[in-house]
């Protein structure tokens, strides 16, 4: 199985955290992947920058971009720039990091200007923070085949708030309701597709204010969490160290 198998299955994996999301991927291959191009970055489910396929960037985009592009036009209007999606097409491709020199813009006004271009699907991004022009087709919303991709994914979850849609855009959908492999110790990051679909209903996981906490899960159900202080794994509970002996290597 490869990374874009895995990413494929979960639907997208958050990725504002391009570390984060690596460690998802880490967590279900044993290993971090290597970068592979037929995997790209946006903004897409909850308004959050995820990786996803290629293959399902247009339909997911055009479920999921309409409705942030009021809340974008209205961010961009406090911001005082009116033309965003202009700055960043003459300005691609640019690495994440050099975006307020390439865009002439500076604070918030950066990555607003972005995402606003990537809403109206002009550009994609990498887990390396590099961004480039492209041009996402238009396709028509299908919320069916998100609901049916979902169930098999994230069996029993809650499809309006994990892609927040509004629920009467949640559609029944027959789909085979297959329950994840999760089989061994596995350390998942805060924002894994698990915790984001799950995170609020196991105790002492989901923190408040948006924030998840990273998770030890043992044989598909979170036993605890754990913290990176200075680069070492601390698990708590601290019981858990010999069942994730194997875990704790994180390179």
């Amino acid at each position: 199985m490869s990374a874009a198998d895995i990413v494929r299955h979960l639907v997208g994996v958050q990725a504002q955290d391009a570390g984060g999301a690596r460690l998802a991927l880490r967590a279900r291959l044993g290993s971090v992947p290597p970068d592979d191009d037929t995997l790209v970055v946006t903004w897409l489910m909850r308004g959050t920058l995820h990786l996803v396929h290629r293959d399902d960037l247009a339909w997911l985009h055009a479920i999921t971009a309409p409705r942030a592009m009021v809340a974008s036009d209205r961010r961009l209007r406090q911001l005082g720039v009116t033309d965003a999606v202009a700055r960043v097409r003459a300005a691609l491709p640019f690495a994440r990091a050099q975006a307020g020199e390439a865009l002439g813009l500076s604070g918030q006004a950066v990555p607003h200007a972005l995402h606003r271009a990537a809403l109206e699907g002009h550009c994609i991004g990498d887990l390396d923070g590099n961004w480039t022009a492209f041009e996402v087709p238009p396709v028509e919303p299908d919320l069916e085949r998100l609901a049916q991709r979902f169930a098999v994914a994230h069996p029993g979850a809650d499809l309006a708030r994990w892609a927040r849609i509004p629920r009467r855009d949640v559609r029944a959908a027959d789909a085979t309701r297959v329950e994840p492999v999760e089989t061994g110790a596995r350390l998942l990051p805060p924002f894994d597709p698990l915790t984001i679909a799950y995170g609020r209903e196991v105790p002492g996981v989901f923190a408040g204010g948006g924030m998840f906490r990273a998770t030890a899960v043992l044989d598909g159900r979170v036993v605890g969490t754990w913290t990176r202080p200075r680069g070492r794994v601390v698990l708590d509970p601290p019981d858990l160290a010999e069942a994730f002996a194997d875990e704790l290597d994180l390179s």
